[in-house]
């Protein structure tokens, strides 16, 4: 965790940096461009594919793909969208799991699309991002070779007014190109809070992943996290308390978190690029709209009085103060008013 901070990542970014933009020159740009064979297949490759020929072969479709999509010199371009997708679709690196390992957290569930719509990011803004975004996590914040990483999804909140062809189009591009290019990275697949649809989604996906993927998968139900399975893969004092933890480092708050908002603000300085702030949520816009609405009823609403007072004492109304007052002029005057003025009795003969 040490190695996270702020002052050792920077430099070796650096590093990274100067090493892309070799690899980058020595190759032409585009999807034509012939990789270079002396490069060595990384052993990510190496364990993902049953013999070194058909490592080297998905390695040099991975250097064309990354020629293809400029990925070797995307941490050096600025990244306007940073904040805005971070904050509509919150997914962070956090705390290391019990094997040391560091873990990668989505929310599912608290995806705004239409709020990134707002912001600007276009679906493949939102590919870029992830590109990049897997770019940082392998070459700056776990630079290992062959590192992995505990991969955990909450579906918390859910529903099935998120899909749409859009976002599963998406989907798809980004499990596509993480399985072919990004392979053997994520040692444990954990999926929480699944909602009861779950399986229909799985469906949609399925096809699309390889059977090592799909054999890392570990799905915990929102009675299982609140019984506290997850403590069986990361340790108490590194899980939020929210998953059945006693952390307190909120996610998105960890020091590896926070050095990679430094590294966004160092290059998009030195390029004059201004990030995006983040859009006001689709729910916040809801909840205002409903005050708006609320408040513009009250407001065009007659006063409380104003029934009864046009209603000219009639109905309810017939005690109130224009009905009383013709009430009292219209009521005869008794014959022993006059007696009962003096002490004399109600309805008593007068003495004289």
């Amino acid at each position: 965790a040490a190695s996270w901070g702020v002052p050792e990542l920077l430099p070796r970014a650096a590093t990274v940096v100067r090493t892309a933009r070799t690899r980058w020159w020595r190759r032409r740009k585009g999807s034509g461009a012939s990789p270079d064979p002396s490069e060595a297949v990384p052993i990510n490759f190496q364990l993902a594919e049953k013999t070194p020929a058909r490592a080297r072969q998905r390695w040099q479709a991975t250097l064309r793909w990354r020629a293809a999509e400029g990925v070797d010199r995307i941490l050096t371009e600025p990244h306007k969208y940073f904040y805005a997708v971070k904050a509509h679709y919150p997914h962070t690196l956090h705390l290391p799991d019990k094997e040391g390992r560091l873990t990668y957290w989505e929310q599912v569930g608290r995806l705004d699309m239409d709020a990134l719509k707002r912001c600007g990011v276009s679906p493949y803004n939102g590919y870029r991002h992830y590109v990049w975004h897997t770019e940082y996590t392998w070459n700056i914040a776990a630079p290992k070779e062959g590192a992995q990483a505990t991969v955990i999804f909450d579906c918390a909140g859910f529903s099935w007014d998120y899909l749409s062809l859009e976002l599963l189009d998406l989907i798809k591009r980004i499990v596509s190109f993480t399985n072919a290019h990004y392979p053997h990275r994520a040692a444990r697949i954990i999926v929480v809070n699944t909602p009861v649809w779950y399986n229909t989604m799985y469906t949609i996906l399925k096809p699309i992943m390889s059977d090592i993927c799909e054999a890392k998968l570990v799905f915990f139900t929102e009675k299982d996290v609140r019984a506290g399975k997850m403590l069986k893969y990361i340790a108490a004092a590194n899980l939020p308390v929210e998953y059945g933890g006693r952390s307190k480092v909120a996610l998105g708050e960890s020091k590896v978190e926070r050095s990679m908002r430094t590294y966004v603000d160092k290059v998009n300085r030195r390029a004059g690029v201004r990030a995006i702030s983040p859009c006001v949520s689709t729910k916040e816009l809801r909840a205002r709209r409903i005050s708006d609405e609320r408040e513009e009823r009250q407001r065009d609403a007659p006063p409380f009085w104003a029934k009864w007072f046009n209603s000219g004492g009639s109905g309810a109304g017939s005690t109130g103060a224009r009905g009383a007052a013709s009430n009292v002029d219209a009521a005869p005057t008794p014959p022993d008013a006059e007696g009962s003025g003096r002490g004399g009795r109600k309805g008593a003969p007068s003495r004289r």
